[in-house]
């Protein structure tokens, strides 16, 4: 806890870049935690979840990583698709309803 009571929330980069700190550059935990105002639990509860996750990188060379992407890629652009046939029905509908008003 900071020293005016309030929690700090880090940013998932800012965890990484303490963790590396650690692991890297050999920081002492006790010195990264005193200059980052963090308990030596949160420090080791950081650094235990990363080291479980750690193997997510590798899994499938980034494969589920990439079809993530793709799958979204592909969602995005059938909706746009779909906007597009839905805005060219209107502009028919509207050049159709402007051409009986000239009409009349």
């Amino acid at each position: 806890m900071s020293t005016d009571g309030k929690r700090r929330h880090f940013t998932a980069q800012e965890k990484v870049i303490i963790l590396k700190r650690h692991l890297v550059e050999k920081t002492p935990v006790a010195d990264l935690c005193d200059e980052f105002q963090l308990s030596p639990n949160v420090f080791y509860r950081w650094l235990k979840l990363f080291l479980e996750r750690a193997s997510l990188v590798f899994e499938n060379n980034g494969k589920s990583t990439r079809n993530a992407q793709e799958n979204t890629l592909r969602n995005l652009e059938a909706k746009l698709v779909q906007r597009n046939e839905v805005v060219a029905e209107i502009m028919h509908d509207y050049l159709q309803l402007r051409e009986q008003v000239r009409g009349h």
